[in-house]
């Protein structure tokens, strides 16, 4: 076991460098993070549950978990493997987890994946299928985000103009489309993963008014701007 806190090893920082472009403008911050940071130590998840930090320092662990910046799988070692890496927090740590851990010196990685190079007219980066795409206009007329939702996935993502592709929960979604439908029956309601086998039956423009109003009930900012239905 590594004491910490320590330096990335080679591997730990490939793996990020690859789930963090520095050629795309969203994940450059991050990339440029990751080259400098070291391991602070683990998260509440503990073992393969890295914080990474600029200089040694304490980890908060009250501090709730950032949302998820870049994620990916690939087969490493012939073992399935999930990379996440999160938002930096208000210590200015940014987390990253490894479901296998610790990474091998010779890693033989197949079958990579990951979000971070999904690019508006791209087939969904898991499955090679077709995704839906909802162009998220502003009333400002700045750049507009574009929410993609893949079917055979079942997951759901936002494309910023800086090239970022950041997941989306559904639920909050699914309950402010279904709410705005007067849709109230319990299976419906209940269950979030119908989103995917029932989206077909809602416009771009439904859901654009959807994601409007989940957006301003949830108050969070997605950083979409104020959205033309």
């Amino acid at each position: 076991m590594r004491a910490f806190p320590r330096e990335l090893t080679d591997v730990e920082r490939e793996f990020l460098y690859w789930l963090l472009p520095l050629e795309k403008e969203g994940y450059t911050k991050f990339n440029e993070f990751v080259q400098k940071a070291i391991v602070l130590g683990e998260g509440r998840w503990g073992e393969g549950d890295l914080m990474l930090g600029p200089k040694p320092a304490s980890i908060d662990m009250t501090l709730g978990m950032e949302p998820i910046v870049a994620y990916g799988e690939c087969v490493l070692n012939g073992k399935l493997m999930t990379i996440s890496v999160h938002d930096l927090n208000a210590d200015d740590q940014l987390e990253a987890q490894f479901g296998i851990y610790p990474l091998p010196d010779d890693p033989q990685v197949e079958l990579g994946w990951c979000y971070s190079y999904w690019k508006p007219g791209d087939t969904s980066p898991s499955t090679g299928e077709e995704v839906r795409e909802i162009a998220l206009n502003r009333k400002d007329k700045q750049p507009a985000s574009v929410l993609v939702i893949s079917k055979s996935q079942k997951s759901m993502w936002l494309h910023h103009p800086d090239g970022m592709n950041k997941l989306m929960p559904v639920t909050g979604l699914n309950d402010d489309l279904l709410r705005t439908h007067g849709i109230r029956e319990f299976e419906q309601v209940s269950n979030p993963g119908q989103f995917f086998t029932s989206i077909d039956d809602f416009s771009d423009t439904d859901i654009r008014k959807a994601f409007a109003e989940y957006a301003k009930r949830s108050g969070r900012n997605f950083g979409t701007g104020d959205i033309r239905i």
